[in-house]
């Protein structure tokens, strides 16, 4: 007995001794609603962000109202592009994202 609780003790610190980047990850959120010219919402559209310091990108599409959220973002500038059917591409570039925040 008494050497299986040394044996679980050693594992759980050896196992808190491990460095977890998911613990230390600085994350942020970008969301909005895309909107033609004349402010009507465009259900349907994909949504991509480009993080400008690694390439890595990701999309979703928005919903029926037009929503759209990308969570989990790792701090940094993003350039954000909306397109859909029958509509022009538009693209913000340099959106700066910080950590917790919602843009």
């Amino acid at each position: 007995m008494k050497t299986t609780f040394v044996f679980l003790c050693g594992a759980l610190l050896l196992i808190a001794e491990l460095p977890s980047p998911a613990w230390a990850q600085a994350v942020g959120e970008i969301e909005g609603t895309v909107k033609d010219p004349s402010g009507a919402v465009i259900p349907g559209a994909k949504v991509t962000v480009v993080q400008q310091g690694t390439g890595i990108s990701r999309f979703t599409v928005s919903g029926a109202s037009g929503t759209y959220s990308l969570s989990d973002l790792l701090v940094g500038t993003y350039d954000v592009r909306a397109e859909a059917n029958g509509f022009k591409e538009a693209t913000s570039k340099g959106v700066t994202l910080d950590v917790t925040q919602h843009r």
